[in-house]
């Protein structure tokens, strides 16, 4: 954390934490003074658990974390629910900028099932599992441990291409590895 300062992560975790819609999860992705982002599309991309790991493991802070416990549940639950495409695999949806990957951009919603998407959702779960390893959730966290192995062997299975010697996302529909611009590589 940057310059020693660990309440920078928290505060930046309470920040997005303190926007959560309580009914669904979802966190908006933009926070600013002036200006908060209600638009579904544009959410809190999945490093937020991770996030809270980073902050919990250099801290010591296991009261801040209980506390944000089932938020963080509640943030992973909406992921799962919005963003799974198929077999623990996960999209960008409207997430999908140039920062992301341009190249599901050019897909309809949910038909792109994208490596990078499903590798953080991958962390998110692992860190999950860590996180509720430290509250003693053990049931919890052997839940979020199988459901991040889940998705790492879904990720190795279909999303590896040998002949090609690499990973690529996948149009769910076909199974056909996507690259670039809505191009598909067969």
């Amino acid at each position: 954390i940057y310059g020693g300062q660990l309440e920078w992560m928290k505060y930046l975790l309470d920040n997005h934490l303190h926007y959560q819609n309580p009914d669904n999860g979802w966190m908006p992705g933009h926070v600013l003074p002036a200006y908060v982002n209600y638009s579904y599309q544009w959410m809190c991309q999945p490093f937020v658990i991770q996030g809270a790991a980073v902050y919990v493991r250099m801290s010591k802070d296991l009261k801040w974390l209980e506390r944000v416990y089932p938020a963080l549940r509640n943030y992973l639950k909406f992921w799962c629910a919005e963003r799974q495409v198929k077999d623990n695999l996960f999209c960008w949806w409207g997430e999908n900028g140039f920062d992301n990957d341009v190249s599901t951009a050019f897909f309809q919603p949910r038909t792109v099932a994208a490596v990078s998407t499903s590798s953080f959702l991958y962390m998110e779960h692992s860190a999950m599992s860590f996180i509720a390893s430290l509250l003693k959730k053990d049931k919890d966290s052997e839940i979020f441990m199988r459901k991040s192995e889940d998705i790492k062997r879904e990720i190795n299975e279909r999303m590896w291409f040998e002949k090609l010697s690499c990973y690529a996302n996948i149009d769910i529909r076909t199974e056909a590895p996507v690259f670039s611009l809505g191009l598909e590589s067969n």
